[in-house]
């Protein structure tokens, strides 16, 4: 162990010098040793016997393989004692006014102050701090700050964080932070963030931010203010404040920046794009000059075009049903229907200018010979003018005729089936509705009975179940009857 055994001046410290036993006189170049300041109690004892109290120190230096070094305020007064002394290993170093209170801190210029908490931290500079819990760091410049709450080295510090520059800053609970240049600042709770320039600012919880500049403002989360008075204006961007960015290489990937040849490229082959786009819309005005229009009014095409109606050429025969025809079909077919107009259809001829026939119900079919034929229910017919199937799967045949009754039978003018599944055959000949099942046969043959028969001209019957074969005083015989069985 080195032993302390004399106290020297120094001239350059104006103070008294306790030195270990391989330093030199005044004069001559000695071997510095590790500083540390004496306690305030030794200070006090030194003001009131300086002699006993030296002698104690000075024991108590050598028991502890410390060295003790005494700042005279004035050269002319008493030396004074900075600092307690530090158990060895723990060691602490003041000067200038300085006020270092943790372990393996160091505080120089008038002022400086390292708190308890902020062990291996350096203060350097007048009224430069390191405050708090903020250990490891280091603030160099007239009132540079490491700023942190009183606490210990477990919570969420400004710890490991720089402040270099007269009157820079890293605020609370900015971990590994640096502000540089005068004014420079990192403000509260703005981890990892950079300023750099005077006045430079990373904003309160803008963490991993830099601000590169003077008076450069990172005011958002993980973003970079590059140059002097440029600010960011959201999170995960980088801002040149106007500034142009140049010497950029051509990108390759997605997420690139491209630069102003690759742009230009771009912009010619838009260009190229823009000519054909043009030459395209130009046909397209002529084709529409040309085409077909499709009007939403009618639901249809037209030709029409300046108003004027036009025509399609060239239109080959249609085959399919749902083919549009040319002009070469449509004679076709009118020189067909001129032929059948002009002289008929062999075997059969129609002719009228009356009501058109109607078939109106599902399945029935009207045939008109003359006018007004109306077949009005599910397969019925009607044949003459103004006859009538108005029966279910009724038939009518004869000018006048009439098959109301269901499954009815008129042949002849003027007959009538009223009655259901009944016949009537011959001019005016009927069966009422009454008689169903009844049969009429011969002019003006009249069945008024169910299941009964009239047979020949103006017969009648009186009776249900009954054939007759006259009526009143005109009566019949019935001849060539054979013998019954």
């Amino acid at each position: 162990m080195n032993k302390c055994f004399r106290v020297i001046w120094n001239k350059a410290r104006h103070a008294w010098v306790v030195a270990c036993e391989f330093a030199l006189g005044s004069g001559k170049p000695g071997r510095s040793k590790r500083v540390v300041g004496a306690s305030l109690a030794l200070s006090m004892a030194l003001l009131s016997d300086p002699s006993a109290a030296l002698t104690a120190a000075l024991e108590e230096v050598e028991e502890k393989n410390l060295i003790w070094i005494m700042q005279m305020h004035d050269p002319d007064a008493s030396p004074l004692v900075q600092m307690g002394l530090l158990g060895a290993g723990l060691a602490a170093y003041e000067a200038g006014g300085g006020s270092a209170g943790a372990p393996y801190s160091m505080a120089i210029g008038d002022a400086a102050t390292v708190d308890a908490g902020a062990s291996d931290a350096i203060a350097i500079g007048k009224n430069a701090q390191v405050t708090g819990g903020a250990y490891k760091s280091i603030a160099i410049g007239a009132d540079a700050m490491v700023d942190d709450v009183a606490g210990g080295m477990m919570g969420h510090q400004s710890s490991s964080s720089i402040a270099l520059g007269d009157r820079s800053r890293v605020g609370k609970n900015s971990w590994d932070s640096v502000a540089v240049g005068y004014g420079a600042e990192v403000a509260d709770n703005a981890d990892f963030g950079v300023a750099l320039g005077s006045f430079a600012k990373v904003q309160s919880s803008a963490t991993r931010s830099m601000a590169l500049g003077q008076h450069a403002t990172a005011n958002h989360a993980n973003s970079v203010a590059l140059g002097a008075y440029t600010r960011t204006d959201r999170t995960n961007s980088v801002a040149v404040g106007g500034r142009q960015i140049t010497n950029v290489n051509a990108g390759t990937q997605t997420n690139d920046a491209v630069n102003l040849g690759q742009l230009t490229q771009t912009n010619q082959t838009v260009s190229g794009l823009a000519g054909s786009v043009s030459t395209l819309n130009a046909s397209m005005t002529t084709l529409t000059g040309n085409a077909l229009l499709w009007d939403a009014g009618t639901g249809a095409y037209k030709a029409m075009h300046g108003g004027l109606p036009g025509k399609i050429t060239d239109l080959a025969a249609g085959t399919a049903a749902t083919d549009a025809v040319n002009k070469g079909q449509l004679d076709s077919l009118a020189s067909t229907v001129d032929i059948i107009n002009n002289t008929g259809t062999r075997y059969f001829k129609a002719n009228s200018t009356g009501t058109d026939a109607s078939a109106a119900g599902v399945d029935a079919i009207a045939i008109a010979i003359g006018e007004a034929a109306k077949a009005s229910t599910t397969e019925s017919l009607a044949a003459g003018a103004n006859a009538q199937a108005s029966g279910m799967r009724s038939t009518a045949v004869g000018g006048s005729s009439i098959a109301s009754g269901e499954r009815g039978t008129a042949l002849g003018h003027n007959a009538s089936a009223s009655g259901n599944f009944g016949t009537a055959i011959g001019a005016l000949a009927r069966t009422s509705a009454a008689a169903s099942d009844g049969v009429a046969l011969g002019f003006n043959a009249s069945v008024s009975n169910g299941n009964s028969v009239a047979l020949g001209a103006k017969s009648t019957t009186d009776r249900a179940d009954s054939v007759s074969v006259g009526h009143g005083p005109l009566k019949r015989q019935i001849t060539n009857v054979a013998a019954g069985t």
